[in-house]
């Protein structure tokens, strides 16, 4: 499979720390925080990175806004955050286009919808029915959930006018990861959508789309050679090209990950991934001035460590790029604290038992000559 390419355009501004989705309105590039934050919509300069405009928002209330998308009239706020599976109040928020563009947003409309498949409310864990990605067609909106337990993503379709309706099931996408955002890509009867998996490697998937026919489709899935990084956003600058952007995440000693902005291309062979559909228009304005990014090709390849670790497993699977002498490796928990250890014996068998860890995010430290590798992974029961 080709490579995709990637360069990082630059940190994200204080305002933007929190960073949720992307959106692209008339070559105009919008951003957001996620829940706990001020309802606004943040311009901003690609070159620079830095906020160009800010679009009041704040007589809408959300709860946790955590997607944004638009067709050629409205633009879509998407309250649909839901963590713990416990919300009753899931809704989109729908903006004239031209008030966005304006900065002179006076009205707003609401579509609400609730979940067929959803009975449980009880809000105990992280849930299923959790969501963060949305985008319009010609008459319908998607909803993408970002399932924790099944590390999948279901479809669900709505109409796009104002009212109260039950989602429809469209379909699961096999995606092994939590989907955190999506956009169309143009011209090519396809979405593009981000996110992470259960370890917390960043990833970038091209999936064909069809609603006659979700169940069972082919993707084509990329780490995203990135480091640690929570990414958040994305929306279509053309044909080949993508922003990403990825919120601040840190966990003190081991990760500091800043929020950025990520310019990124992919191959010309792999912009034919999806098949025709009369309800897929891709909506999003293009810019198809293309941009040097450097080739990640390299015989020099650093020393790193890859984790492998199947959702629900009690084994944590590992791989070093390079042959190396590992003097041991340990475990510890978000608050830093050691949970288990490894000896170098142990670590010849390239695998760990973590039957005795929680559902929770950890990190493991290999300890090198000279050198500390970590990484971050996510154990679920």
């Amino acid at each position: 499979m080709a490579q995709i390419q990637i360069r990082e355009l630059g940190i994200l501004p204080e305002n933007l720390l929190e960073s949720s989705g992307l959106l692209n309105i008339n070559n105009q590039i919008y951003s957001f925080n996620d829940s706990g934050n001020t309802t606004v919509l943040y311009e901003l300069d690609t070159v620079d990175v830095s906020i160009k405009n800010e679009v009041d928002l704040t007589n809408i209330e959300t709860q946790d806004w955590e997607a944004i998308t638009a067709d050629e009239a409205t633009v879509y706020l998407a309250d649909i955050g839901n963590n713990k599976g416990a919300r009753k109040d899931l809704v989109i928020y729908t903006v004239p286009r031209q008030q966005i563009l304006d900065n002179t947003v006076s009205s707003f409309g609401e579509i609400s919808f609730s979940y067929p498949d959803q009975t449980d409310f009880s809000g105990t864990e992280n849930s299923d029915f959790d969501a963060e990605a949305i985008l319009a067609s010609t008459n319908q909106l998607y909803i993408f959930t970002k399932q924790w337990q099944s590390n999948q993503t279901r479809i669900y379709s709505i109409p796009k006018t104002a009212g109260s309706y039950i989602a429809q099931n469209i379909g699961t996408i096999q995606i092994d990861g939590l989907v955190t955002d999506a956009t169309w890509q143009p011209d090519a009867n396809a979405i593009a959508v981000v996110g992470y998996s259960n370890t917390l490697q960043p990833f970038f998937a091209l999936i064909p789309f069809n609603v006659e026919s979700i169940d069972g489709v082919t993707i084509k899935k990329y780490d995203l050679p990135i480091g640690l990084a929570q990414v958040e956003g994305i929306t279509a600058i053309g044909q080949n090209q993508f922003l990403i952007s990825c919120e601040k995440f840190t966990n003190p000693p081991f990760i500091k990950s800043p929020a950025r902005l990520f310019l990124l291309k992919i191959p010309e062979d792999e912009t034919d991934a999806g098949s025709t559909n009369s309800d897929t228009d891709n909506n999003n304005d293009e810019n198809n001035e293309e941009e040097d990014i450097p080739n990640l090709d390299s015989e020099d390849v650093p020393l790193d460590v890859l984790l492998y670790l199947e959702k629900e497993s009690d084994f944590l699977s590992f791989k070093f790029t390079d042959e190396t002498s590992i003097l041991g490796a340990k475990i510890f928990d978000v608050t830093g604290k050691q949970i288990l250890s490894f000896t170098p014996q142990q670590i010849l068998d390239k695998q760990f038992n973590i039957s005795t860890l929680s559902s929770s995010i950890y990190h493991i430290s290999f300890f090198t000559n000279g050198r500390t590798l970590v990484k971050p992974f996510y154990k679920t029961q």
